[in-house]
């Protein structure tokens, strides 16, 4: 009976080591200018459930989408997109645009800048299939933006840093991850800023997508700070 009682412990204690080894996948779709924001999310997500795996899909919105339809994500982060047919989104940031110029251009050192200071001069956006969210967000103001579409968001930032007279516009998290020196980002005046969400298939828990949409959501610049800060310097104040 004893050997029984031991085999019957033994077996529950691998029970639950294989159970506390099991890691769940999120899968997300996301796009360029979203480091920050989530690196910040995944870390949200690992105070609540430290042990899962994260696999990211860096894709244009309507594959992002798409991919989110068929059951080959779980979550997307957009920008821009209001409404998709057949998944539910959900705002959770507001992201300011700037204007992004050669450092040569005239209008480089200024503290903000209008429409009316770049009229003459040659805008250059992201090709529409990696992100016209910027395009739609000028165009809610009520400006029409002429121009040509480029490439990538990185092709986008060295041609307008080859060009004096070109410009692009980006949102806040993109600004922030530009490491080239031959651009400037100025703040547009009057501001316009755009809408960050969080988009899921019809049916998800109500628990994950709450825990989605603050983990990705903005965050006061005090919580910022704390989440940025060393559990050394944390536990200093």
């Amino acid at each position: 009976v004893l050997a029984a009682a031991r085999g019957t412990l033994a077996a529950a204690s691998q029970v639950r080591v294989a159970a506390e080894q099991v890691m769940t996948t999120v899968r997300i779709g996301t796009a360029a200018g979203m480091t920050v924001r989530l690196e910040r999310g995944i870390d949200a997500f690992r105070e609540r459930a430290p042990e899962f795996d994260v696999v990211l899909a860096d894709l244009p919105v309507e594959a992002r989408l798409n991919a989110l339809r068929q059951g080959d994500l779980d979550l997307a982060l957009t920008r821009g997109v209001r409404s998709a047919p057949g998944l539910e989104v959900l705002p959770a940031w507001t992201e300011r645009l700037y204007a992004v110029v050669s450092r040569h251009h005239p209008a480089a050192d200024r503290p903000a800048i209008g429409f009316a200071d770049l009229a003459e001069d040659t805008l250059r956006l992201p090709a529409r299939e990696h992100d016209d969210a910027v395009v739609l967000a000028l165009r809610d103001t009520g400006t029409h933006p002429a121009g040509r579409p480029t490439g990538t968001l990185q092709e986008t930032i060295v041609e307008v840093g080859s060009s004096p007279r070109s410009w692009t516009v980006l949102s806040a998290d993109q600004v922030a991850e530009i490491r080239s020196t031959r651009v400037r980002s100025i703040p547009l005046e009057p501001s316009i800023t755009i809408t960050g969400s969080v988009v899921v298939a019809p049916g998800t828990a109500a628990a994950a997508v709450e825990c989605a949409v603050s983990a990705f959501g903005d965050v006061s610049e005090a919580a910022a700070e704390r989440g940025s800060a060393t559990p050394a310097e944390r536990a200093q104040r």
